[in-house]
């Protein structure tokens, strides 16, 4: 195997990683083979593969069995490799290296610090140091421990360092340390399985700081897992973090999963890379060339491990669909939406963007002591940023809230307690109003009305399509009962208004506060008082129903935590591409009124009885 390696691949396996470090000493360097013929072999060897992975050099490497790492080192010259023993024992996998001398590679040989027990390793972004596991005792090479440690190597113009260990806090006597990787300025993650950690094996990091690592530390929750995070690759500018797990949700055994680091430092929720990556088998061993442009991982697809390389755009591609809004976009479990943008003492409710996801509109309610003072907030998404928060243009002293756009976003409509048809007095019964774009600017509000026959103690909106209003009517005298209607409505005027059934509405509970789905799949609604409330029988919980295929509404579903909690849930909203939940909530430690939140769609999924 390692024969035909030898002269059919290694030439073009420089595909696989190019160094900007300047070796003088390097092969490479020499008149006879430049860095730029080197580059000029990268690109020109092998089609790149585009978006789609592909087998890399598959009538080559088809005889090299799972287990593969490889990497090059002083401006791609060195190519280090390693493969299953023979005995496919992994405890027993030497590294073998070759060197390009004279115009061609050299006889592939057994590293002289492997012996015979270095597990994984990975190549710093200066070409020259080589981080890998190994079995050895620190103490005597010739020792085989039980649990593999971390050690490094360096390439120098006369050969190879001395093998040197980490030692604590990496290394310990009773943990298996695995898969080291290195940032460009040194700081150091692998995984680990320990019994401070979340569950199984276990991601951490060792930050370098002005030449002395700090203390040893877990990346925490948003990454680590009650199951496996193994195989952990760093970017070189630690602004990405690329691993496998088994953790439930993927497409396999095992799936390559993607986390971005935030500006504070934090990991946003990692991302599982796709289909076009992960599949039913099980996905490892990531890496991406130094010159950021492929990205290459090993797959058991097919039976037996083989390597896969795409191009690194898939990185960008993840990164921008983790975004929306211009914020960090939430997964499964609900987040605080722009809390230091919208946040703040008082409480935020009914979160309304436009389409175009360049408006946003919410109301606060500043509750004093004998009364509640509600006044629409707008912000407004300008140079990739969001401007500080402001009441909006139109508002008034009557109370005006719970601010939603039409399709096109050139009508936004709000409930206000405005007087009407010349009184001095603001209505007891807020009326439904709109403003109308003229230009950048809303023009005046004009006042659509309300129901008559239905709407008493005031109500609640979502508008699907244009022509249907979703409501909440209090047809009873009693302000506690109120159920969701729907009505057609024609410019400004309304249609007849009907109940939407008991499969939602309920004689003994309240119906409120309706989010109807863009496509009018589902409706996301507030209730108060039913059992099945994760909150006391006073406040209430969101609840969901999905369209049956004659149109009817089916059994409504009480929607568990984690976007239910024992706090109260209330205002739902569904973004204009159905891809996120908004509503508010109470339940951070320490607030006394609600605040913003949001959570992905595909959590409500699981609920569709369809």
């Amino acid at each position: 195997m390692i024969k035909q390696i030898k002269n059919s691949c290694l030439g073009t396996l420089l595909l696989i990683s190019l160094c900007s470090c300047e070796f003088p000493d390097s092969p490479a360097s020499s008149p006879e083979t430049t860095a730029s013929d080197l580059q000029g072999a990268v690109y020109l060897g092998l089609e790149p593969p585009g978006m789609t992975a592909k087998i890399f050099l598959p009538d080559i490497l088809a005889d090299v069995e799972r287990g593969t790492c490889s990497g090059f080192l002083i401006n791609a010259s060195v190519f280090v490799f390693k493969l299953l023993s023979p005995e496919r024992d992994w405890k027993f996998e030497p590294v073998y290296i070759t060197e390009f001398k004279d115009g061609r590679w050299t006889e592939p040989s057994v590293a002289p610090f492997s012996g015979l027990y270095p597990y994984n390793f990975t190549v710093a972004p200066d070409g020259k140091t080589l981080y890998f596991t190994s079995l050895r005792s620190a103490d005597n090479h010739e020792t085989v421990l039980e649990q593999a440690d971390v050690w490094k190597v360096e390439k120098t113009a006369d050969g190879w360092t001395e093998p040197e260990t980490f030692g604590p806090p990496v290394n310990s006597d009773d943990n298996f340390e695995n898969y080291p990787s290195i940032t460009a300025d040194g700081t150091l993650y692998f995984m680990s399985f320990r019994d401070e950690g979340f569950g199984e094996d276990d991601i951490y990091r060792l930050k370098l700081v002005d030449g002395n690592y700090l203390e040893l530390e877990n990346i925490g929750a948003s990454v680590n897992t009650q199951y496996s995070e193994v195989d952990p690759f760093i970017s070189a500018d630690e602004s990405y973090l690329i691993f496998c797990t088994n953790s439930p949700g993927g497409f396999g055994g095992f799936d390559l999963y993607i986390s971005f680091r935030k500006p504070d430092s934090s990991w946003t929720r990692p991302i599982n890379m796709g289909e076009g990556i992960n599949t039913a088998g099980a996905e490892f061993r990531p890496s991406v060339t130094p010159d950021g442009k492929y990205f290459f991982f090993t797959s058991d697809r097919s039976g037996t491990g083989e390597i896969y390389w795409v191009s690194a755009e898939i990185i960008q591609s993840l990164r921008q669909s983790s975004f929306a809004y211009g914020l960090w976009a939430p997964g499964p479990e609900p987040e605080l939406f722009a809390f230091d943008l919208v946040g703040n003492n008082d409480a935020q409710l009914a979160l309304g963007i436009s389409p175009n996801g360049e408006e946003l509109y919410f109301t606060q309610a500043r509750i004093q002591e004998r009364s509640i003072a509600f006044e629409l907030q707008r912000s407004e998404f300008i140079t990739d940023q969001w401007s500080a928060v402001e009441p909006v243009s139109f508002g008034s002293e009557y109370g005006d809230t719970e601010a939603f756009f039409n399709a096109s976003g050139q009508r936004l409509y709000f409930f206000s307690n405005r007087p009407e048809n010349g009184s001095p007095e603001p209505v007891q019964t807020p009326n439904l109003w709109y403003v109308e774009k003229d230009g950048h600017s809303w023009g005046q509000p004009a006042m659509l009305g309300k129901p008559e026959s239905l709407v008493k103690y005031g109500w609640s909106a979502a508008l699907l399509d244009d022509s249907t209003l979703y409501f909440t009517a209090r047809p009873h005298e009693n302000p506690g009962l109120a159920d969701i209607y729907e009505v057609s409505i024609a410019g400004d005027t309304f249609g007849e208004p009907r109940s939407i059934g008991g499969a939602i509405n309920t004689l003994e509970y309240t119906e409120n506060e309706p989010a109807i789905a863009p496509d009018g799949s589902y409706l996301v609604f507030y209730s108060a008082g039913r059992p099945d409330n994760l909150s006391s029988e006073l406040l209430g919980d969101l609840y969901i129903s999905f369209r049956g295929a004659n149109g009817n509404w089916l059994e409504a579903t009480h929607i568990d935590a984690p976007i239910n909690s024992t706090a109260e849930e209330n205002w739902p909203r569904i973004s204009a591409d159905g891809k996120f939940l908004f509503f508010s909530s109470n339940r951070r430690e320490g607030s006394e009124f609600p605040d913003l939140y949001w959570v992905s769609t595909k959590a409500l999924q699981q609920y569709d009885p369809r």
